[in-house]
């Protein structure tokens, strides 16, 4: 029969699997561009471009599909066993047109989900944006402290219980396109705004910083700090009590460990978290950059054993490097050390997931969320192991 014959001749030529697999990575990497496009404030249309480009692109992938096999000699063209009637290209075009439908409505609700001008936005009650401190002595060689001190701040207050923290992709744009406090407020959700300013000069640190609300841009508490040069870890102490003390008034909360209590190893994380960030931005492996942030962390961890944010990033770094071998150990130390904090636990799911044991990380990063809702890079990891699950 034609009709048996036109459909023995899709399992012949994969065109169903090729087709649940365009559908994943669509899907997917719509998820993951609607995410992008409200974290780094770009333009609607990159989203929306996107899926025009899937949903077009779709006929020519299945025609691809229908016409060349993936072999271990290459793309070879597929051999045709029959000659199609009139009724199996009106059923091809059938299908093909149902598919191209069925694609879009796929992939449109996540494009409903953007923001636009008209819709509100919701600011969340006790939320916090830590916006990149800046250098302000313009040395160069400052710029991992006034960045390192912006990141810590922000790891610390995220692991203050009621409040919430926007990711640190999302505070870096906001920062970069110069918006107001309003703007920042009405973009990333939040009610207070936290920014600030280092200057080294000599053997004094100069931390100048202020918590605004973000529906008035006022200050709510501002505060200079002179210090010594190793006094770094105090300032960072004194901001974080007084941001959650302000932020929740009402309440008697505990301020958050920070990384460490030692100044030497505090200043050894933040230069090599600064050269592993370099890395990490740049998207390819630098390794003699990524072996001085493993030489700095692993020597933060012998200052401060008993750091399990120490052992965590070393992990992390080496992780990243490739090393899964010099990994484990710092990694299940920081685990016996912290096992309830998110970072320790986002970075054993990325263990895992080098090891190949996709189920255990997938629990890591679950609980990583469930410690901290706000983790943006658990939840990034998550997003992604909950569509590799979905794969065919």
């Amino acid at each position: 029969m034609p009709g048996s014959s036109f459909f023995s001749e899709l399992r012949r030529r994969k065109l169903v699997q090729a087709a649940a697999i365009y559908f994943a990575v669509a899907w997917g990497v719509t998820e993951v561009l609607v995410t992008v496009t409200e974290q780094l404030f770009l333009p609607q249309w990159v989203s929306t471009l996107a899926v025009i480009g899937f949903v077009v692109g779709f006929p020519v992938a299945m025609f691809l599909a229908w016409t060349f096999d993936l072999t271990s000699q290459g793309l070879q063209r597929t051999t045709v066993t029959s000659r199609r009637g009139a009724a199996s290209i009106a059923a091809s075009l059938v299908l093909l047109v149902a598919g191209t439908a069925g694609l879009f409505f796929l992939i449109r609700p996540a494009l409903e989900r953007q923001p636009t001008t008209e819709r509100a936005v919701v600011v969340v009650p006790n939320s916090v944006a830590v916006l990149p401190f800046e250098n302000a002595g313009g040395n160069p060689e400052d710029s991992y402290l006034s960045a390192g001190l912006g990141d810590e701040l922000r790891d610390q207050l995220g692991r203050v219980q009621g409040l919430r923290i926007a990711a640190r992709t999302s505070s870096l744009a906001a920062r970069e396109r110069n918006l107001d406090a309003l703007e920042i407020s009405t973009r990333l959700g939040v009610a207070n705004l936290v920014e600030g300013s280092l200057h080294r000069q000599g053997d004094t640190l100069r931390v100048s910083v202020r918590l605004i609300e973000g529906a008035t841009g006022l200050a709510i508490w501002s505060e200079t700090f002179e210090r010594g040069p190793n006094e770094l870890l105090n300032v960072q102490l004194a901001i974080a009590e007084q941001v959650t003390l302000h932020v929740l008034p009402d309440a008697t909360p505990m301020v958050a460990e920070p990384a460490t209590r030692d100044a030497t190893a505090n200043e050894l994380m933040l230069l090599a978290r600064h050269y592993e960030q370099q890395v990490r931005e740049r998207l390819e492996i630098d390794e003699r950059t990524l072996l001085e942030a493993v030489r700095l962390y692993r020597r933060a961890t012998e200052i401060d054993p008993r750091s399990a944010l120490a052992q965590s990033r070393l992990a992390g770094a080496l992780l990243y490097l490739g090393d899964l071998e010099a990994a484990e150990a710092p990694i299940f130390r920081a685990l016996s050390l912290a096992p309830n904090l998110s970072e320790v636990q986002n970075t054993l799911g990325e263990y895992y997931w080098a090891r190949g044991h996709t189920r255990e990380a997938g629990v890591a990063w679950a609980y990583a969320i469930e410690l901290d809702p706000d983790d943006s890079e658990a939840l990034g990891n998550y997003a992604w192991w909950r569509w590799s699950r979905i794969q065919p």
